[in-house]
């Protein structure tokens, strides 16, 4: 914040209601865009990391003792991925 020199958020908020004048309508939009594209980037790249680098929990052996509780407690059939195929 001080880098840019930003006002903070609760000043922003109400500057970009209530303004003293144009220039404080305008440093306050242009914090809360600031923000917004921040904490977007940061999501992004969160993302990003978990389509890339997550895996979940895969079992390693799927057997016939597995899909035959799935099959037969559910009231769907499960895909081939997720019976081990």
């Amino acid at each position: 914040m001080k880098t840019f020199k930003l006002m903070s958020r609760q000043h922003a908020f109400l500057n970009v209601h209530f303004p003293k004048d144009l220039e404080y309508f305008d440093k306050a939009d242009f914090r809360l865009k600031f923000e917004e594209s921040f904490f977007s980037a940061g999501y992004g790249l969160k993302k990003l990391h978990h389509k890339t680098q997550s895996y979940g929990n895969p079992f390693p052996i799927i057997g016939d003792h597995f899909n035959g509780f799935y099959e037969n407690h559910l009231p769907f059939e499960l895909t081939n991925a997720q019976k081990g195929f």
